[in-house]
Protein backbone atom coordinates (compact mmCIF):
# COMPACT_ATOMS: atom_id res chain seq x y z
CA UNK A 1 0.00 0.00 0.00
CA UNK A 2 1.58 3.23 -1.11
CA UNK A 3 2.03 6.08 1.35
CA UNK A 4 1.02 9.36 -0.23
CA UNK A 5 3.64 11.13 1.83
CA UNK A 6 6.34 8.93 0.30
CA UNK A 7 4.83 9.20 -3.17
CA UNK A 8 4.57 12.99 -3.10
CA UNK A 9 8.11 13.30 -1.73
CA UNK A 10 9.51 11.26 -4.62
CA UNK A 11 7.20 12.45 -7.39
CA UNK A 12 8.44 15.45 -9.43
CA UNK A 13 4.83 16.46 -10.11
CA UNK A 14 4.49 17.33 -6.39
CA UNK A 15 7.80 19.18 -6.08
CA UNK A 16 6.00 22.54 -5.96
CA UNK A 17 2.98 21.30 -4.00
CA UNK A 18 -0.16 19.59 -5.22
CA UNK A 19 -0.23 19.83 -9.03
CA UNK A 20 -4.03 19.84 -8.99
CA UNK A 21 -4.37 22.88 -6.74
CA UNK A 22 -4.11 25.28 -9.67
CA UNK A 23 -6.76 27.94 -10.24
CA UNK A 24 -7.94 26.15 -13.38
CA UNK A 25 -8.63 22.90 -11.55
CA UNK A 26 -10.20 24.56 -8.52
CA UNK A 27 -12.53 26.56 -10.77
CA UNK A 28 -14.08 23.27 -11.86
CA UNK A 29 -13.86 21.63 -8.42
CA UNK A 30 -15.77 24.41 -6.67
CA UNK A 31 -18.97 23.25 -8.38
CA UNK A 32 -18.77 20.02 -6.37
CA UNK A 33 -20.26 20.14 -2.83
CA UNK A 34 -17.46 17.90 -1.57
CA UNK A 35 -14.96 20.67 -2.40
CA UNK A 36 -17.09 23.47 -0.92
CA UNK A 37 -15.02 23.88 2.23
CA UNK A 38 -11.69 22.45 1.09
CA UNK A 39 -10.17 19.59 -0.88
CA UNK A 40 -11.51 16.38 0.73
CA UNK A 41 -8.28 14.55 -0.12
CA UNK A 42 -5.95 16.86 1.82
CA UNK A 43 -5.58 14.64 4.88
CA UNK A 44 -5.36 11.21 3.27
CA UNK A 45 -2.24 9.14 3.90
CA UNK A 46 -2.66 6.22 1.51
CA UNK A 47 -4.11 5.63 -1.94
CA UNK A 48 -6.60 3.24 -0.33
CA UNK A 49 -8.09 6.18 1.56
CA UNK A 50 -8.65 7.99 -1.75
CA UNK A 51 -10.49 4.95 -3.05
CA UNK A 52 -12.52 4.83 0.13
CA UNK A 53 -13.66 8.42 -0.31
CA UNK A 54 -14.58 7.82 -3.95
CA UNK A 55 -16.59 4.74 -3.01
CA UNK A 56 -18.86 6.96 -0.94
CA UNK A 57 -19.99 8.80 -4.07
CA UNK A 58 -23.59 7.90 -4.97
CA UNK A 59 -24.31 6.11 -8.24
CA UNK A 60 -25.97 9.26 -9.60
CA UNK A 61 -22.53 10.85 -9.85
CA UNK A 62 -21.68 8.65 -12.84
CA UNK A 63 -24.78 9.71 -14.82
CA UNK A 64 -23.71 12.64 -16.99
CA UNK A 65 -27.35 13.52 -17.70
CA UNK A 66 -27.70 14.66 -14.08
CA UNK A 67 -26.07 17.89 -12.82
CA UNK A 68 -24.02 15.96 -10.24
CA UNK A 69 -22.77 13.49 -12.82
CA UNK A 70 -21.92 16.27 -15.28
CA UNK A 71 -19.93 18.05 -12.54
CA UNK A 72 -17.95 14.89 -11.71
CA UNK A 73 -17.30 14.24 -15.40
CA UNK A 74 -16.05 17.80 -15.86
CA UNK A 75 -13.87 17.54 -12.77
CA UNK A 76 -12.16 14.34 -13.85
CA UNK A 77 -11.85 15.53 -17.45
CA UNK A 78 -9.85 18.50 -16.16
CA UNK A 79 -7.77 16.22 -13.92
CA UNK A 80 -7.17 13.90 -16.88
CA UNK A 81 -6.04 16.79 -19.11
CA UNK A 82 -3.70 18.13 -16.43
CA UNK A 83 -2.25 14.64 -15.98
CA UNK A 84 -1.74 14.26 -19.74
CA UNK A 85 0.06 17.60 -19.85
CA UNK A 86 2.38 16.67 -16.97
CA UNK A 87 3.13 13.26 -18.41
CA UNK A 88 4.56 14.84 -21.57
CA UNK A 89 7.34 16.48 -19.59
CA UNK A 90 7.72 14.05 -16.67
CA UNK A 91 7.16 10.63 -18.20
CA UNK A 92 4.97 7.75 -17.12
CA UNK A 93 3.60 7.69 -13.58
CA UNK A 94 4.15 4.18 -12.14
CA UNK A 95 0.84 4.36 -10.23
CA UNK A 96 -1.02 4.80 -13.52
CA UNK A 97 1.18 2.58 -15.69
CA UNK A 98 -1.37 -0.25 -15.72
CA UNK A 99 -4.44 1.95 -15.94
CA UNK A 100 -6.18 4.47 -13.70
CA UNK A 101 -6.41 3.00 -10.17
CA UNK A 102 -9.64 4.92 -9.53
CA UNK A 103 -11.40 3.80 -12.69
CA UNK A 104 -13.92 1.45 -11.03
CA UNK A 105 -14.24 2.69 -7.46
CA UNK A 106 -17.86 3.85 -7.55
CA UNK A 107 -20.26 1.98 -5.30
CA UNK A 108 -22.37 1.11 -8.33
CA UNK A 109 -19.42 -0.70 -9.89
CA UNK A 110 -19.61 1.43 -13.03
CA UNK A 111 -16.41 3.07 -14.35
CA UNK A 112 -15.87 6.53 -12.92
CA UNK A 113 -13.88 7.56 -16.00
CA UNK A 114 -15.95 5.76 -18.59
CA UNK A 115 -15.68 8.67 -21.01
CA UNK A 116 -11.93 8.93 -20.70
CA UNK A 117 -9.41 6.63 -22.31
CA UNK A 118 -7.15 6.31 -19.29
CA UNK A 119 -5.62 2.94 -20.09
CA UNK A 120 -2.21 4.53 -20.18
CA UNK A 121 -1.19 7.71 -18.35
CA UNK A 122 1.94 9.07 -19.86
CA UNK A 123 4.17 8.39 -22.78
CA UNK A 124 4.64 4.85 -24.01
CA UNK A 125 8.19 3.62 -24.48
CA UNK A 126 8.71 1.92 -27.81
CA UNK A 127 11.62 -0.18 -28.94
CA UNK A 128 13.95 0.94 -31.69
CA UNK A 129 12.14 -0.98 -34.45
CA UNK A 130 8.84 0.71 -33.65
CA UNK A 131 10.45 4.11 -33.38
CA UNK A 132 11.81 3.83 -36.90
CA UNK A 133 8.20 4.03 -38.15
CA UNK A 134 7.67 7.62 -37.20
CA UNK A 135 3.95 7.63 -37.98
CA UNK A 136 3.32 4.73 -35.58
CA UNK A 137 5.58 6.24 -32.95
CA UNK A 138 3.79 9.61 -33.00
CA UNK A 139 0.36 8.00 -32.89
CA UNK A 140 1.32 5.92 -29.86
CA UNK A 141 3.11 8.72 -28.06
CA UNK A 142 0.17 11.12 -28.45
CA UNK A 143 -2.67 8.67 -27.82
CA UNK A 144 -3.34 9.98 -24.31
CA UNK A 145 -3.34 13.68 -25.12
CA UNK A 146 -5.33 12.97 -28.31
CA UNK A 147 -8.01 11.41 -26.13
CA UNK A 148 -7.91 14.44 -23.85
CA UNK A 149 -8.51 16.71 -26.86
CA UNK A 150 -11.56 14.71 -27.88
CA UNK A 151 -12.96 15.05 -24.36
CA UNK A 152 -12.80 18.84 -24.10
CA UNK A 153 -16.47 19.85 -23.55
CA UNK A 154 -16.63 22.07 -26.65
CA UNK A 155 -15.37 19.30 -28.95
CA UNK A 156 -17.43 16.63 -27.24
CA UNK A 157 -20.58 18.73 -27.65
CA UNK A 158 -19.64 19.52 -31.26
CA UNK A 159 -19.34 15.83 -32.07
CA UNK A 160 -22.78 15.22 -30.54
CA UNK A 161 -24.42 17.94 -32.64
CA UNK A 162 -24.54 20.58 -29.90
CA UNK A 163 -22.95 23.49 -31.72
CA UNK A 164 -23.35 27.22 -31.18
CA UNK A 165 -22.94 29.32 -34.32
CA UNK A 166 -20.82 31.91 -32.53
CA UNK A 167 -18.47 29.29 -31.12
CA UNK A 168 -18.10 27.68 -34.54
CA UNK A 169 -17.08 31.06 -35.98
CA UNK A 170 -14.56 31.46 -33.13
CA UNK A 171 -13.10 28.10 -34.10
CA UNK A 172 -12.77 29.14 -37.75
CA UNK A 173 -11.09 32.39 -36.74
CA UNK A 174 -8.58 30.56 -34.52
CA UNK A 175 -7.86 28.00 -37.22
CA UNK A 176 -7.35 30.74 -39.80
CA UNK A 177 -4.61 32.38 -37.72
CA UNK A 178 -3.00 29.02 -36.93
CA UNK A 179 -2.93 28.01 -40.60
CA UNK A 180 -1.56 31.38 -41.68
CA UNK A 181 1.42 30.74 -39.40
CA UNK A 182 1.76 27.03 -40.21
CA UNK A 183 1.49 27.30 -43.98
CA UNK A 184 3.79 30.33 -44.15
CA UNK A 185 6.33 28.34 -42.12
CA UNK A 186 5.99 25.24 -44.31
CA UNK A 187 6.29 27.35 -47.48
CA UNK A 188 9.43 28.98 -46.10
CA UNK A 189 10.91 25.58 -45.20
CA UNK A 190 9.72 23.80 -48.37
CA UNK A 191 13.29 22.69 -49.21
CA UNK A 192 14.12 21.54 -45.70
CA UNK A 193 15.59 18.01 -45.97
CA UNK A 194 12.94 16.59 -43.62
CA UNK A 195 9.92 18.80 -44.25
CA UNK A 196 10.06 18.63 -48.04
CA UNK A 197 8.91 15.02 -47.85
CA UNK A 198 5.64 15.94 -46.13
CA UNK A 199 5.05 19.20 -48.04
CA UNK A 200 1.80 18.82 -50.01
CA UNK A 201 0.44 22.35 -50.46
CA UNK A 202 -1.79 21.54 -53.43
CA UNK A 203 -3.59 18.83 -51.50
CA UNK A 204 -3.55 20.16 -47.94
CA UNK A 205 -3.47 23.98 -47.88
CA UNK A 206 -6.39 25.29 -45.79
CA UNK A 207 -6.15 29.07 -46.01
CA UNK A 208 -8.28 29.57 -49.10
CA UNK A 209 -11.07 27.39 -47.75
CA UNK A 210 -10.98 29.16 -44.38
CA UNK A 211 -11.25 32.51 -46.16
CA UNK A 212 -14.40 31.28 -47.95
CA UNK A 213 -15.93 30.17 -44.67
CA UNK A 214 -15.13 33.41 -42.85
CA UNK A 215 -16.53 35.51 -45.68
CA UNK A 216 -19.70 33.41 -45.60
CA UNK A 217 -20.23 34.03 -41.88
CA UNK A 218 -18.77 37.54 -41.44
CA UNK A 219 -19.23 39.20 -44.83
CA UNK A 220 -16.86 40.91 -47.24
CA UNK A 221 -15.13 42.84 -44.43
CA UNK A 222 -14.32 39.68 -42.50
CA UNK A 223 -10.60 40.47 -42.22
CA UNK A 224 -11.39 43.36 -39.88
CA UNK A 225 -13.50 41.13 -37.65
CA UNK A 226 -11.12 38.31 -36.71
CA UNK A 227 -9.09 39.32 -33.62
CA UNK A 228 -6.61 36.74 -32.43
CA UNK A 229 -7.53 35.25 -29.05
CA UNK A 230 -4.86 34.82 -26.34
CA UNK A 231 -4.60 31.03 -26.75
CA UNK A 232 -4.45 31.40 -30.53
CA UNK A 233 -1.62 33.92 -30.15
CA UNK A 234 0.29 31.42 -28.04
CA UNK A 235 -0.09 28.72 -30.68
CA UNK A 236 0.86 31.03 -33.54
CA UNK A 237 3.93 32.24 -31.67
CA UNK A 238 5.07 28.65 -31.04
CA UNK A 239 4.85 27.85 -34.76
CA UNK A 240 6.73 31.01 -35.76
CA UNK A 241 9.44 30.36 -33.19
CA UNK A 242 9.94 26.84 -34.51
CA UNK A 243 10.13 28.07 -38.10
CA UNK A 244 13.17 30.17 -37.30
CA UNK A 245 14.86 28.05 -34.64
CA UNK A 246 13.86 24.39 -34.96
CA UNK A 247 12.00 23.89 -38.25
CA UNK A 248 12.13 20.10 -38.12
CA UNK A 249 9.55 20.30 -35.30
CA UNK A 250 7.03 21.85 -37.70
CA UNK A 251 6.46 18.26 -38.74
CA UNK A 252 4.70 17.72 -35.41
CA UNK A 253 2.17 20.48 -36.03
CA UNK A 254 1.57 19.52 -39.66
CA UNK A 255 0.94 15.93 -38.55
CA UNK A 256 -1.49 16.93 -35.80
CA UNK A 257 -3.50 19.43 -37.79
CA UNK A 258 -3.67 18.00 -41.31
CA UNK A 259 -4.23 14.36 -40.38
CA UNK A 260 -6.79 15.46 -37.82
CA UNK A 261 -8.66 17.48 -40.44
CA UNK A 262 -8.62 14.48 -42.77
CA UNK A 263 -9.85 12.13 -40.03
CA UNK A 264 -12.19 13.41 -37.32
CA UNK A 265 -12.64 16.65 -39.21
CA UNK A 266 -14.67 14.86 -41.86
CA UNK A 267 -17.21 13.74 -39.26
CA UNK A 268 -17.33 17.24 -37.77
CA UNK A 269 -18.18 18.68 -41.19
CA UNK A 270 -21.31 16.53 -41.40
CA UNK A 271 -22.29 17.54 -37.86
CA UNK A 272 -21.76 21.26 -38.58
CA UNK A 273 -23.89 21.13 -41.75
CA UNK A 274 -26.77 19.59 -39.84
CA UNK A 275 -26.45 21.58 -36.60
CA UNK A 276 -26.10 24.98 -38.28
CA UNK A 277 -28.23 24.18 -41.34
CA UNK A 278 -25.41 24.96 -43.76
CA UNK A 279 -25.14 24.11 -47.47
CA UNK A 280 -23.88 20.56 -47.83
CA UNK A 281 -21.06 21.34 -50.25
CA UNK A 282 -20.96 25.11 -50.04
CA UNK A 283 -19.27 27.75 -47.89
CA UNK A 284 -19.40 27.41 -44.15
CA UNK A 285 -17.66 24.04 -44.06
CA UNK A 286 -15.17 24.49 -46.90
CA UNK A 287 -12.37 24.11 -44.36
CA UNK A 288 -13.18 20.44 -43.97
CA UNK A 289 -13.28 19.70 -47.70
CA UNK A 290 -10.13 18.62 -49.52
CA UNK A 291 -11.07 18.98 -53.19
CA UNK A 292 -7.67 17.79 -54.44
CA UNK A 293 -7.73 14.57 -52.43
CA UNK A 294 -9.83 11.84 -54.02
CA UNK A 295 -9.50 9.44 -51.10
CA UNK A 296 -8.62 10.78 -47.62
CA UNK A 297 -7.77 7.25 -46.51
CA UNK A 298 -5.27 6.67 -49.30
CA UNK A 299 -3.75 10.11 -48.90
CA UNK A 300 -3.26 9.58 -45.16
CA UNK A 301 -1.42 6.37 -45.98
CA UNK A 302 0.77 8.31 -48.41
CA UNK A 303 1.43 11.01 -45.83
CA UNK A 304 2.37 8.48 -43.13
CA UNK A 305 4.68 6.71 -45.56
CA UNK A 306 6.37 10.06 -46.24
CA UNK A 307 6.80 10.57 -42.50
CA UNK A 308 8.32 7.12 -42.13
CA UNK A 309 10.75 7.89 -44.96
CA UNK A 310 12.22 10.95 -43.22
CA UNK A 311 14.83 8.73 -41.54
CA UNK A 312 14.95 10.73 -38.31
CA UNK A 313 17.35 9.56 -35.63
CA UNK A 314 15.71 8.24 -32.43
CA UNK A 315 16.82 11.41 -30.66
CA UNK A 316 15.02 13.67 -33.10
CA UNK A 317 12.00 11.35 -33.32
CA UNK A 318 11.60 11.72 -29.56
CA UNK A 319 11.61 15.51 -29.90
CA UNK A 320 9.09 15.39 -32.76
CA UNK A 321 6.82 13.17 -30.66
CA UNK A 322 7.11 15.53 -27.70
CA UNK A 323 6.23 18.52 -29.87
CA UNK A 324 3.29 16.62 -31.38
CA UNK A 325 1.97 16.23 -27.84
CA UNK A 326 2.47 19.96 -27.32
CA UNK A 327 0.57 20.61 -30.56
CA UNK A 328 -2.43 18.73 -29.18
CA UNK A 329 -2.19 20.79 -26.00
CA UNK A 330 -2.19 24.06 -27.95
CA UNK A 331 -5.34 22.90 -29.71
CA UNK A 332 -6.90 21.83 -26.41
CA UNK A 333 -6.27 25.32 -25.01
CA UNK A 334 -8.09 26.89 -27.95
CA UNK A 335 -11.03 24.48 -27.52
CA UNK A 336 -11.18 25.27 -23.80
CA UNK A 337 -11.04 28.99 -24.51
CA UNK A 338 -13.93 28.76 -26.99
CA UNK A 339 -15.95 26.82 -24.42
CA UNK A 340 -15.21 29.51 -21.80
CA UNK A 341 -13.79 26.87 -19.46
CA UNK A 342 -10.53 26.62 -17.50
CA UNK A 343 -7.49 26.66 -19.79
CA UNK A 344 -4.42 24.47 -19.40
CA UNK A 345 -1.05 26.19 -18.89
CA UNK A 346 1.27 26.69 -21.84
CA UNK A 347 3.14 23.54 -22.93
CA UNK A 348 6.84 23.58 -22.13
CA UNK A 349 9.23 24.18 -25.03
CA UNK A 350 10.67 21.13 -26.76
CA UNK A 351 14.43 21.34 -26.37
CA UNK A 352 16.35 20.40 -29.47
CA UNK A 353 19.84 21.61 -30.33
CA UNK A 354 20.13 23.26 -33.72
CA UNK A 355 23.03 21.18 -35.05
CA UNK A 356 20.95 18.62 -36.91
CA UNK A 357 19.00 21.24 -38.80
CA UNK A 358 22.08 23.28 -39.64
CA UNK A 359 23.97 20.23 -40.89
CA UNK A 360 21.02 18.78 -42.79
CA UNK A 361 20.09 22.06 -44.45
CA UNK A 362 23.69 22.72 -45.42
CA UNK A 363 24.07 19.23 -46.84
CA UNK A 364 20.84 19.60 -48.81
CA UNK A 365 22.03 22.88 -50.25
CA UNK A 366 25.11 21.08 -51.56
CA UNK A 367 23.06 18.49 -53.38
CA UNK A 368 23.34 15.56 -50.97
CA UNK A 369 20.08 13.64 -51.27
CA UNK A 370 18.22 13.67 -47.98
CA UNK A 371 21.04 15.56 -46.30
CA UNK A 372 23.11 12.37 -45.93
CA UNK A 373 26.85 12.82 -45.82
CA UNK A 374 28.65 10.36 -48.13
CA UNK A 375 31.34 9.84 -45.48
CA UNK A 376 28.92 9.10 -42.62
CA UNK A 377 29.55 5.35 -42.61
CA UNK A 378 33.32 5.59 -43.04
CA UNK A 379 34.30 6.36 -39.46
CA UNK A 380 32.79 6.62 -35.97
CA UNK A 381 31.87 10.02 -34.62
CA UNK A 382 33.97 11.47 -31.84
CA UNK A 383 32.39 12.23 -28.48
CA UNK A 384 30.68 15.62 -28.45
CA UNK A 385 32.25 18.02 -25.95
CA UNK A 386 29.18 20.15 -25.27
CA UNK A 387 25.60 19.36 -24.24
CA UNK A 388 24.21 21.01 -27.34
CA UNK A 389 26.53 19.15 -29.67
CA UNK A 390 25.97 15.89 -27.80
CA UNK A 391 22.22 16.23 -28.30
CA UNK A 392 22.70 15.95 -32.04
CA UNK A 393 25.75 13.72 -32.40
CA UNK A 394 24.93 10.20 -33.55
CA UNK A 395 26.21 7.27 -35.60
CA UNK A 396 25.04 8.99 -38.79
CA UNK A 397 27.02 12.16 -38.10
CA UNK A 398 29.69 13.07 -40.65
CA UNK A 399 33.14 12.11 -39.27
CA UNK A 400 36.16 14.32 -38.89
CA UNK A 401 37.80 15.76 -40.98
CA UNK A 402 35.19 15.52 -43.77
CA UNK A 403 32.71 17.56 -41.75
CA UNK A 404 35.02 20.56 -42.23
CA UNK A 405 34.14 20.53 -45.92
CA UNK A 406 30.49 21.49 -45.41
CA UNK A 407 29.90 22.36 -41.73
CA UNK A 408 33.01 23.93 -40.17
CA UNK A 409 31.07 25.52 -37.31
CA UNK A 410 29.55 22.19 -36.32
CA UNK A 411 32.99 20.58 -36.69
CA UNK A 412 34.38 23.06 -34.18
CA UNK A 413 31.59 22.16 -31.75
CA UNK A 414 32.01 18.42 -32.10
CA UNK A 415 35.79 18.18 -32.53
CA UNK A 416 37.44 21.26 -30.95
CA UNK A 417 40.75 19.55 -30.14
CA UNK A 418 41.12 17.85 -33.52
CA UNK A 419 40.17 21.08 -35.30
CA UNK A 420 42.70 23.05 -33.26
CA UNK A 421 45.47 20.48 -33.87
CA UNK A 422 44.71 20.47 -37.58
CA UNK A 423 44.76 24.27 -37.69
CA UNK A 424 48.12 24.37 -35.88
CA UNK A 425 49.50 21.73 -38.23
CA UNK A 426 48.40 23.70 -41.27
CA UNK A 427 49.85 26.88 -39.81
CA UNK A 428 53.17 25.13 -39.17
CA UNK A 429 53.25 23.70 -42.69
CA UNK A 430 52.46 27.06 -44.22
CA UNK A 431 55.07 28.79 -42.11
CA UNK A 432 57.72 26.45 -43.50
CA UNK A 433 56.46 26.82 -47.03
CA UNK A 434 56.25 30.62 -47.09
CA UNK A 435 58.86 31.51 -44.45
CA UNK A 436 56.72 33.41 -41.96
Amino acid sequence: MASLTAVSAACPAFSQGCPFSSENFLTVAKNCPAFKEACPFVGVKHTAEIQGLLEKMPASHTDKKLPSGAAVDSLFSTLHQNSAAMSLSMGTCPVFSNGCPFRTTCSSGRPLLSELDAAKWGVAILDQTQKERLSVYLKTQTREVHSAAENVPFIRDFAQGILDRGQYIQLLIALYHVYVALEEALDTQANHPVLRGIYFPAELARLESLELDLEYFLGAEWRSRIPMSPCTKDYVQRIRDLSTSQPVLLLSHAYTRYLGDLSGGQALRIVAVKALQLPGDGPGTAFYRFDNIASPREFKQKYRAAMDATGLSPRIADAVAQEAGASFLFNIRIFQEIGAGPVLPLPAPTLLASGVDVAASHAAAHGKEGGVCPFAAKAPVAAAPTAEAAAEAGPDQCPFPFILMHAPRLALQLHPIKTAVLALGLAYALSGQFGF
